[in-house]
């Protein structure tokens, strides 16, 4: 599978030649593509439909569900476009998409990071420093820097002609990429990695001082507590998860780019090596939103609500139907739904 990585790293390649052996892998990848549009579009719906769960913290998750929602309408498609069709403006396009990704997830992560970080070292100063208009506007920089990043490699490549390798192209996009690996995947990641085991070392702290004060386990004084631990632990687990899988990527892009020079230089990633770094770049924007749909509180309760909610809509909607026509239905379902709201 090594060509069919080069043709979204590499300038200087042959064509791929595609052939029914990766006609299964990209099924896959279609299935992958359906499953991610689904699961984000359902988190972004959820945001909207409830108003209680539209705190701080889940304004950035949706931004990021929305950021993840372009994996599987455009960047997975035009990823399986351009290696059956050798197009180089899907070559290119596809490209610049993974780029987009790769710097807004980091961008997003370091943001709620960042964002709990004052919640929970500075509770004090969190309402201050963290206004819902600094937090938007925050969230409209991400999207800029990042879709800006993505497209400025556009002044070295040619777009007519992306297979063909000249010095400058191969050195702008060596600079290119060891500018965006150190600056929106190393840097960010050490930072975060110190943030996080900083907001660890607190949580410990503060429920060592409970139970020094011999406050019984079930007290409330723990809830607060083990909801942020909670919290954190996603976002700590989508860092983590994030970096193994777009970190083989960011190293088999220098590759391309080292062979340039050294055609017998290789990191020895097999073609299966190949097929496994693809597929899990992709996987990120699926397991993002399931983290946070599963393992975050709010968000699973908003999800069972909605979801409680429709199915009794369906039910009474059908009984209403049936028992006093179409006139009733509406009232009853109406009833239902308002009603069911206000208990979340």
């Amino acid at each position: 599978m090594e060509n069919k990585n080069k043709s979204n790293n590499s300038t200087s390649m042959a064509p791929f030649l595609y052939t029914e052996d990766y006609l299964m892998y990209d099924s896959f990848l279609g299935v992958l593509s359906f499953f991610i549009v689904t699961v984000n579009t359902l988190v972004l719906f959820v945001f909207i439909y409830k108003p209680q769960i539209r705190t701080k913290t889940n304004c950035l998750l949706a931004s990021l569900a929305a950021s993840d929602l372009s994996m599987g309408l455009f960047g997975i498609p035009m990823y399986i476009g351009s290696v059956v069709t050798n197009i180089s403006w899907l070559l290119i396009t596809s490209g610049m998409v993974y780029r987009f990704i790769a710097v807004s997830t980091m961008c997003h992560i370091l943001a709620i990071t960042v964002e709990r970080y004052v919640f929970i070292i500075h509770p004090m100063n969190y309402v201050n420093v963290v206004k819902r208009g600094r937090l938007y506007g925050l969230i409209a920089c991400i999207w800029i820097f990042s879709l800006s990043f993505a497209v400025i490699q556009l002044a070295w490549i040619d777009v007519t002609d992306f297979y063909s390798a000249t010095e400058t192209k191969v050195m702008g996009g060596i600079i290119y990429h060891s500018v965006g690996v150190t600056v929106c995947f190393v840097c960010p990641f050490l930072a975060m990695t110190f943030i996080y085991a900083k907001m660890f070392s607190v949580i410990h702290r503060q429920v060592s001082e409970i139970r020094r004060q011999h406050i019984a386990t079930e007290s409330q004084n723990y809830c607060p507590i083990y909801a942020e631990l909670r919290a954190i632990s996603v976002f700590a687990t989508m860092l983590a998860i994030f970096a193994f899988c777009w970190v083989t990527w960011y190293i088999s892009v220098f590759e391309q780019y080292l062979k340039y020079y050294d055609r017998k230089f290789s990191f020895n990633i097999s073609e299966d090596g190949y097929l496994v770094i693809d597929f899990l770049r992709f996987c990120t924007s699926l397991v993002n939103p399931l983290l946070y749909i599963y393992i975050k509180k709010d968000f699973r309760n908003a999800f069972s609500s909605v979801f409680r909610c429709k199915t009794r809509f369906s039910r009474q909607g059908s009984s209403s139907y049936r028992s006093q026509g179409t006139t009733h239905l509406y009232d009853t379902q109406y009833t239902t739904c308002t009603y069911e709201d206000t208990k979340c």
